[in-house]
């Protein structure tokens, strides 16, 4: 058997674009709100913003609340309907939601509308799973990175952009605007950021509609209803699929993918990256085929439709390639399947499988870890130093927190690298989440250092531990993807989301008063401010001790991909004269 070079396969950035435009949109979202939710529930209270704190919270948590609800629902979408219907959906509500959140009348009004923004929140589970679908393992590190490098800067930005645009009848940025004190904006202080963000998702809309291409083969067709609200002109007639075409072929008969606009064409190049050849025409029907690689009924097709009189093939691309198709990943489990309903997925069957069930217990640890050590550090940055507290200003805080960009963006750009040098993904994840751990434990302790050496020590520690979050973030967006059962990728990453949320929207009730008891009086260590900061550690080991059970590199599998040659062809819109529209996925491998 020929055996493959080690040459990594070119990320397919024409699809990338509109994820990374989807990821900033999901983040911008979810963070925009942050530095302007206080007063925003004092405008409506009519109350101090020091005491807008618990609305403020509940505010807040009615997104995750929401996310938590529909986290496998908008997985199962992805499943069923495909990727790209399913995002258009998610962008189309979520921004609806928002313009609705910038309307909002009152308080609760404004908790309805957030719990709702979150339910249509599902838009970064799905564009994680189109990169499950178009990456492989020579550049999933890579390609990975960009969730965390994007949501990270959305991160970054969107609460610069809500302190900027909220209230901008009463801002002195926005004077040379000439906004009226009583007018809507007046009225609405929140509108302005809602506004934006709503502009920004029908542009994230339209791109993802006109550049990025379904990635689910197994996709049924939108309800209807929803395809008779799109005009006869926007409905494209395309259907397309990634299949192999080798010697010896083992037949997957899918139906084709649905007829309406959102499939879009992809280009050859968006799927096999550079390793393509020539266009070849053939006519093809639903053909018997032996693993000896043979088929009398195939050799009669092609010589007698050469030109394809007998029947009508609109393009049909025939392209070399040594790589195994991203767009099939799944397929190596499956040897004969037909077009038949798919075993149900659901929270108990994730949690039954030893494997899913550890991926999902892991990332809920270090959900845990994560948002503990986020809601306790600027609670103990401004506390005073009589409590073990830093005593900074609400500035000061601010920079910290800014200065974090950095490790965030330049460990994502260095993910893939690392990868490289440790090529046991798990592995380099118990390293990374290990670091976080004694980073953590150790961070109080920067309290107790004298002269200058305070400063440098703590950015250290928030350096480090930015750093290797970004990376224990993304490969255990690897491992979801890993451990999902074949065509259910998308509800697996619900599933995963909603874990996520419900773990984010429950610890802050429990870390912030332990921590506010912690510093009050005067208690021996570690029942001082160093208690929540070692809880938050323990987590984080707690994660890296229930990994030992986790299954996500098969060195078979690893060896095997390195083996395979495959020839790939692209079908679209393939109909014969019996009127059978049903496509064909083929997998091999050629001796």
């Amino acid at each position: 058997m020929q055996q493959k070079s080690d040459a990594v396969t070119p990320l397919p950035l024409k699809q990338m674009f509109p994820l990374a435009l989807v990821l900033l949109n999901e983040s911008l979202c979810s963070s925009i709100l942050l530095p302007y939710v206080g007063y925003l529930v004092s405008f409506f209270e009519k109350c101090p913003p020091e005491e807008a704190g618990y609305m403020s919270g509940v505010v807040l948590g009615s997104f995750m609340l929401g996310q938590f609800t529909s986290g496998k629902m908008w997985g199962w979408m992805s499943d069923y309907y495909g990727r790209k219907p399913t995002l258009a959906l998610g962008l189309i509500i979520g921004g609806l939601m928002v313009l609705c959140f910038g309307f909002s009348g009152n308080i609760w009004v404004c908790i309805i509308f957030r719990f709702f923004h979150g339910l249509s929140n599902g838009n970064l589970l799905v564009a994680k799973t189109v990169l499950a679908d178009i990456l492989d393992r020579t550049n999933e590190a890579q390609g990975f990175a960009m969730v965390s490098f994007t949501y990270g800067f959305g991160i970054l930005i969107g609460p610069a952009m809500g302190g900027l645009l909220y209230d901008p009848a009463n801002s002195n940025m926005f004077r040379w605007a000439g906004f009226r004190k009583d007018g809507v904006f007046a009225r609405y202080p929140g509108l302005m950021p809602a506004v934006a963000c709503f502009f920004y998702a029908i542009f994230a809309l339209v791109i993802c509609l006109v550049f990025l291409a379904e990635t689910n083969p197994h996709a049924r067709p939108l309800p209807g209803w929803i395809l008779a609200l799109l005009p006869s002109s926007l409905r494209l007639r395309a259907t397309h699929e990634v299949v192999p075409n080798n010697e010896n072929i083992e037949a997957v008969v899918v139906e084709p993918e649905p007829d309406y606009f959102f499939n879009g064409l992809p280009d050859e190049s968006d799927i096999l990256g550079e390793n393509h050849g020539t266009a070849t025409w053939e006519k093809s029907q639903q053909l018997s085929f032996r693993k000896d690689g043979t088929n009398e009924e195939a050799k009669q097709h092609k010589e007698a439709a050469p030109n394809g009189t007998n029947g009508r093939v609109d393009s049909h691309l025939e392209v070399d390639r040594e790589a195994s198709a991203p767009a099939l990943r799944g397929a190596d489990e499956i040897s004969v399947a037909t077009s038949q309903e798919k075993e149900p997925f659901g929270y108990r069957d994730s949690f039954v499988n030893p494997n899913t069930r550890c991926v999902l217990v892991t990332y809920m640890l270090i959900c845990c870890g994560d948002v503990a050590f986020s809601e306790i550090f600027s609670l103990w940055a401004i506390a005073g130093t009589s409590h073990g507290g830093l005593g900074y200003q609400a500035s000061a805080v601010g920079t910290l927190l800014l200065t974090n960009s950095f490790p965030c963006l330049l460990s994502n750009v260095t993910l893939h690298l690392a990868c490289r040098v440790i090529t046991n993904k798990l592995v380099l994840w118990r390293i990374s989440v290990m670091i976080i751990s004694v980073v953590v434990g150790l961070m109080p302790f920067v309290t107790y250092a004298v002269g200058g050496a305070q400063i440098p020590l703590l950015l250290m520690c928030t350096f480090a531990r930015q750093w290797f979050s970004s990376w224990a973030f993304g490969l255990i967006t690897i491992f979801t993807a890993r451990v999902a059962p074949p065509l259910h990728t998308g509800t697996m990453y619900g599933i995963a989301q909603s874990c996520g949320s419900i773990v984010r929207c429950v610890i802050p009730f429990a870390i912030t008063p332990l921590f506010a008891w912690s510093i009050s009086g005067h208690k021996p260590i570690p029942f001082n401010s160093v208690l929540t900061f070692l809880i938050s550690s323990v987590m984080f080991i707690s994660a890296c001790v229930g990994s030992l059970g986790l299954k996500v590199e098969d060195e078979n599998e690893l060896q095997n991909e390195q083996q395979l040659e495959t020839n790939y062809v692209v079908v679209m819109d393939c109909e014969f004269d019996d009127g059978d529209a049903r496509g064909g996925i083929f997998t091999g491998i050629k001796g």
